[in-house]
């Protein structure tokens, strides 16, 4: 059943918030339904339906039970894309059903408290270290050197203050730093990369480069670690085809009772409009529950104003 949690102008009638409990209780106890709609809803729709997946649908206060659900989700959706697929850097391309569903789950508090409990003693090292520099860009480590120079000096250099990409890369000095800076930087990487597996400008663009293989045209001077990059690369593709090895949800781990969770009418009428759309792409297998309980919803009403938007209360059984 569902309750609504306010009174608004605008309302649903008690027949027809149980049907909408008994078809968010379908998509979320069936999380290759919700996988197969990231993949066909297009790139208009996919935000606002992950954003209803990530923290309405898979936010209850059975919090394990919703995690196991949502992994499955996004495992379903993984097995699905790596059949399309012949190259990792193919597969972490951005703008993907896959890459879309991870920055968002990236959000819910799970993916923080992990990131916090494995980073957190490396990013307040380097937060202590305020002074470290890691530039690598020969121009930027040119104009520092020199400022360096006259500051130290107390009066100007004696060379040019702006030269070419160039120039800055021949010069002997500049180099000298940057091979400094390049031992300081591919230790920082590799110090992140094992906290990731073992439990953010420069050294992000580096283990980025662990993901999807650049061309380094724009930011040249980011080829200069490669050598970490391809040493790592086996290591981090191992890593990431590891990240889709989820156990099955084992039907004893439910939690056997009733759970309740709101959801914006806006929310309610988008996700039934995505469903019939796509009904045949989302359920070739189904067994006529999502087609008898879209059929007695009907047509989809229209989308609220923002102003006159709220929130009601679904409560579903957990089986």
């Amino acid at each position: 059943m569902a309750t609504s949690s306010s009174a608004p102008e605008h309302s649903i009638d008690k027949e027809t918030l149980v049907l909408y409990s008994k078809l968010f209780g379908v998509l979320r106890h069936d999380p290759e339904f919700t996988a197969t709609l990231c993949e066909v809803v297009g790139s208009r729709s996919i935000d606002s339906f992950l954003q209803t997946v990530m923290f309405s649908l898979y936010v209850s206060n059975h919090a394990s039970e919703d995690e196991l659900l949502l992994l499955s989700m996004i495992q379903a959706l993984l097995a699905s894309r790596i059949g399309f697929t012949t190259e990792l850097t193919e597969f972490l391309h951005t703008n993907t059903p896959v890459s879309r569903a991870l920055t968002v789950y990236s959000r819910r508090a799970s993916p923080h408290d992990y990131l916090k409990r494995v980073l957190a003693e490396r990013i307040s090292h380097l937060v202590a270290h305020d002074q470290l520099n890691v530039e690598i860009d020969p121009v930027k480590v040119y104009a520092q050197m020199v400022a360096q120079i006259e500051l130290d000096a107390g009066s100007q250099a004696g060379i040019p203050h702006e030269v070419s990409a160039d120039v800055a890369a021949e010069d002997s000095n500049v180099q000298a730093i940057i091979a400094q800076r390049l031992t300081m930087l591919t230790s920082i990487a590799e110090g992140f990369l094992s906290g990731i597996i073992q439990s953010i400008d420069q050294i992000a663009n580096l283990l980025t480069s662990l993901a999807a293989e650049p061309s380094y045209e724009n930011d040249w001077y980011m080829a200069k670690p490669k050598p970490f990059v391809d040493n790592n690369q086996k290591r981090t593709d191992a890593f990431l085809y590891k990240l889709c090895d989820v156990d099955d949800f084992d039907s004893a781990q439910r939690s056997g009772g009733r759970y309740r969770y709101k959801i914006t009418v806006n929310e309610l009428y988008n996700n039934q409009r995505l469903l019939q759309q796509h009904y045949d792409a989302v359920a070739a297998d189904d067994d006529g529950v999502l087609r008898r309980i879209l059929n007695e919803l009907g047509r989809t009403p229209s989308q609220l104003p923002h102003s006159e938007d709220f929130a009601i209360e679904l409560r579903l059984s957990s089986g």
